[in-house]
């Protein structure tokens, strides 16, 4: 029996120019090589009979299985959030938005790696995490087929991704950030 699996980088790190993007590049692409050389040859020597090891990747990139109040249904594998804050001042320091990217990100990227999704606790995490500095926030195209509030995956090794988008920061680099859609509105 015989599989050929592909092993794929994300793209966005190869063509971002900034060095931490180079390195992060070099680095997963010198560990993955090494897995393959070495590290996988030196475990099938020592191997009894037929047995062999592989290189197997977590997760899936097909369609995500979720359930909400018992009903299964799949959603895209990769997302691309809109998060809404509202804002009491009339005045919002917008500056702050690459920071707001990086921190709306992680809170998202955490949130959606695990088995149930509750928008409502990430709407209090981002809260939170920005010190309050917003009313209230809104969370929405995660579940884009049902927009329920609160699902469930139900197979470990295949769920969402945050998608990412290559952008230029205020050094004149290409990097590589969460494509998330954040709107800054006053109530």
């Amino acid at each position: 029996m015989r599989y050929v699996d592909i092993v794929m980088l994300e793209y966005e790190y190869f063509a971002a120019n900034n060095n931490l993007y180079y390195d992060y590049f070099d680095s997963i692409s010198r560990t993955i090589f090494t897995w393959l050389k070495d590290t996988l040859y030196l475990l099938n020597r020592n191997m009894l009979e037929q047995t062999s090891i592989l290189f197997k990747p977590f997760r899936k990139s097909i369609p995500v299985s979720t359930t909400s109040n018992g009903v299964l249904y799949h959603i895209p594998y990769i997302i691309k959030p809109k998060v809404t804050l509202y804002s009491a001042s009339n005045i919002v320091d917008t500056s702050k938005l690459d920071g707001y990217h990086d921190i709306i990100g992680n809170i998202l990227h955490t949130a959606i790696d695990s088995k149930t999704i509750s928008i409502p606790d990430i709407e209090k995490n981002i809260l939170t995490a920005l010190n309050n500095e917003f009313t209230v926030v809104r969370v929405s195209n995660i579940d884009t087929v049902k927009d329920t509030s609160i699902f469930t995956t139900t197979d470990k090794s295949n769920r969402c991704t945050l998608s990412k988008e290559l952008v230029y920061n205020k050094a004149g680099e290409m990097i590589v950030r969460y494509d998330i859609d954040i709107v800054i509105k006053k109530i």
